[in-house]
């Protein structure tokens, strides 16, 4: 097992529409947003979230690494979908049984490759002013762990309203904290990853 420690990327650095693996208010996982039908939001964090019972987007501003501004840290880049079929040609897919309530998962659905196993027994993700949401892959039964078929041909469209999940994204651990409280103990200056692919 391999660990990275990583500090917080500089806000000059950001890659607009790429997503990002850090620590924000609602997830860990977030869409830098560079489309400006999201007037609001170009250049802030989208991140998905809960009110009460309903998911929905919230817009997060940078945080950097000296805990003034916003409320996202960007810690890592996260790949694309091309480089994650590259580095997992064979991918198999993870039973429903096995995913974690919150977490978020790479894998195949319509037009998307980064999804969060929802409170609902179905995934999430970004899309246009409103959020997605797509059933967990099990027309082979809930114990398959076939292949994903013709996955590095990937493209929108091809997997329907489901989703085919085949890695757990590792959000890492927090090692060099703001502080004690709640807030501070969330956000820092350095997180530990133990898988960084």
């Amino acid at each position: 097992m391999t660990e990275k420690i990583l500090t917080v990327i500089p806000e000059n650095q950001l890659i607009l529409d790429r997503f990002y693996l850090g620590r924000g208010r609602n997830t860990n996982i977030a869409l830098f947003e560079g489309d400006e039908e999201w007037e609001d939001a170009v250049g802030c964090f989208i991140t998905l979230c809960y009110k009460f019972e309903y998911p929905m987007h919230k817009y997060e501003p940078y945080l950097g690494d000296n805990n003034e501004g916003g409320c996202f840290q960007p810690y890592l880049l996260l790949p694309t979908m091309e480089n994650i079929l590259a580095a997992h040609p064979d991918p198999k897919i993870i039973p429903k049984e096995e995913m974690e309530e919150f977490r978020f998962y790479f894998g195949l659905g319509d037009g998307v490759y980064i999804a969060q196993w929802g409170s609902h027994d179905e995934f999430l993700t970004w899309g246009k002013r409103m959020i997605s949401s797509f059933a967990h892959w099990t027309r082979e039964g809930p114990e398959y762990m076939g292949k994903l078929a013709e996955a590095t041909t990937a493209v929108p469209k091809k997997y329907g309203t489901e989703f085919r999940p085949f890695k757990l994204i590792d959000e890492g651990e927090m090692i060099d904290s703001f502080g004690k409280g709640a807030w501070e103990r969330h956000y820092g200056k350095k997180i530990r990853l133990s898988s960084p692919d």
